[in-house]
């Protein structure tokens, strides 16, 4: 079933779902809303972000989905987000994330993954997310981080690991992120 919005609508930009108790949120509804560029699905009880096969492309620039209950996301979650600019997964329970999750967020700048339960970041994790300013992963578990891992973020201005178990950083670590 597809729903239709009514046209008084379809040029809403920002929606605004925060401290509900969502568990569920059809993407497929951004299609319909050209020219919604934020939405912001914090404070909800979301536990999967899981792809549901919409084959449009987001127009979206912010997405917070800061405070839920994330375990877990597809690989191909984040596919169609071509020009997410800001995305904020902080506060919430994700123990590791695939190289895959973000290498389709081209466009993005600013991600939060603060106060999560990552233990490991596999050094191609933000091997396509070369735009990135600012990257917040305090307040997680990470014990080490290999020296591929900021490789070619030549815009990063801001990487916060503060409140982490690091017990080593290698020297060619944040090679290349000079700005």
């Amino acid at each position: 079933d597809s729903i239709n919005f009514d046209a008084s609508i379809i040029n809403t930009r920002n929606i605004d779902l925060k401290n509900n108790s969502l568990q569920y949120f059809d993407f497929q509804l951004l299609s319909q809303l050209i020219n919604i560029k934020s939405l912001n699905l914090s404070q909800n009880r979301f536990e999967n972000l899981t792809y549901s096969n919409f084959s449009f492309n987001s127009g979206l620039f912010y997405l917070n989905l800061s405070h839920n209950l994330i375990k877990s996301i597809s690989d191909e979650f984040f596919y169609n987000f071509l020009n997410l600019k800001i995305l904020d997964l902080s506060f919430n329970n994700l123990i590791k994330l695939s190289e895959k999750n973000f290498n389709r967020l081209i466009s993005l700048e600013v991600l939060n993954i603060r106060k999560n339960s990552l233990e490991f970041l596999s050094s191609k994790i933000f091997l396509n997310t070369k735009r990135l300013i600012k990257i917040d992963l305090s307040q997680n578990y990470l014990k080490y981080i290999q020296n591929e891992t900021f490789y070619e973020l030549f815009y990063a201005e801001n990487i916060n690991l503060s409140y982490n178990i690091l017990d080593s950083i290698q020297y060619h670590l944040f090679r290349d992120t000079i700005n």
